[in-house]
């Protein structure tokens, strides 16, 4: 609250006390309501400008952490093999060679 308060500035409201000032005053009211709502709207820019970057970065992080996962869980898997196993497991994964190697990708 304290920290609003600020960037509205220090004012008094001298017209509640006297309605004769409210009636002189009212065009100074209606810009202070005004600048207030602004505020506020920039304030939510802000914040919601804030918590998009965030999330961006949180986003990035968890698919590099995926992505860890998996080859931990790849080479986890991989070692219950036996070396023939493996052999055989990477035959699929090694692209075969030769000019007519990828005709049919």
């Amino acid at each position: 609250v304290s920290t609003f308060a600020m960037t509205l500035g220090d004012f008094n409201l001298p017209f509640v006390e006297d309605p004769e000032e409210y009636r002189r005053n009212a065009m100074a009211i209606v810009l202070f309501v005004l600048l207030t709502f602004i505020v506020v709207i920039a304030y939510v820019n802000l914040l919601i400008a804030m918590m998009s970057t965030s999330y961006e970065l949180i986003d990035k992080q968890a698919e590099v952490e995926a992505i860890k996962s998996l080859a931990r869980s790849l080479i986890k898997w991989e070692t219950t093999l036996s070396p023939k196993q493996r052999r055989e497991h990477w035959k699929w994964i090694i692209p075969p060679e030769g000019p007519k190697a990828y005709e049919g990708m």
